[in-house]
């Protein structure tokens, strides 16, 4: 399915819209299928749940969301299974203001046709956090309310492991190697930032 990849990247460009407090985050979403073609390489070794670098097939991008305050809830949930294997399902909350056709049409692709992963950077942090390493996320929300001031006449989207699916951590860490003087903050930034498109909405 590749031409029902995510293909752009949103910034708020409305500097009038509502922004509640909270935390201002940003959220890299990754094709899983590129992913899966790709090269991650973890500190320490495979088992280490911090991941050092990521490098995806040539041509290929992941997308950028730059999001307002209060925008982004990651919500790994502990599941235990009687007899069974025990392990995490994974969710990550974001909100998207100026809902538009293209919108739409991106968030659609998930629904359908696509699974992903998603990296989430808060502002208050120096790391990343990695969610659905393993078994991707998809759309299992999206709620668009022109009411509710959180997300300022746009849209709620939840993303989250697959049914089937379950997460063997809460989540990966992403902390890239720094360059000279550089915060451990900045290289990990510079390193995804370079790993997304610059096509936007």
């Amino acid at each position: 399915m590749s031409g029902c990849k995510l293909t752009k990247s949103f910034e708020i460009t409305d500097c009038n819209s509502l922004q509640p407090g909270g935390v201002t985050g940003v959220v890299y979403l990754i094709n899983f299928d590129d992913l899966l073609k790709g090269t991650i390489v973890h500190e320490g070794g495979i088992a280490s749940n911090v991941v050092q670098s990521i490098a995806l097939p040539e041509g290929t991008k992941m997308v950028r969301y730059g999001l307002s305050m209060t925008s982004t809830v990651p919500t790994p949930e502990l599941v235990r299974n009687e007899g069974g294997r025990n392990g995490y399902k994974h969710s990550v909350v974001f909100y998207m203001p100026n809902l538009t056709q293209d919108v739409r049409t991106e968030m659609n692709k998930l629904l359908n046709f696509s699974k992903c992963a998603a990296i989430v950077m808060l502002n208050s942090k120096e790391i990343a956090d990695l969610y659905g390493l393993n078994c991707g996320l998809v759309l299992t929300g999206f709620e668009e309310n022109n009411t509710d001031a959180a997300v300022s006449g746009g849209v709620k989207v939840t993303l989250s492991t697959p049914e089937s699916g379950l997460e063997a951590l809460p989540g990966h860490f992403v902390k890239a190697v720094q360059k000279g003087d550089e915060t451990v903050r900045a290289a990990t930034v510079a390193m995804l930032d370079g790993l997304s498109t610059l096509e936007k909405y």
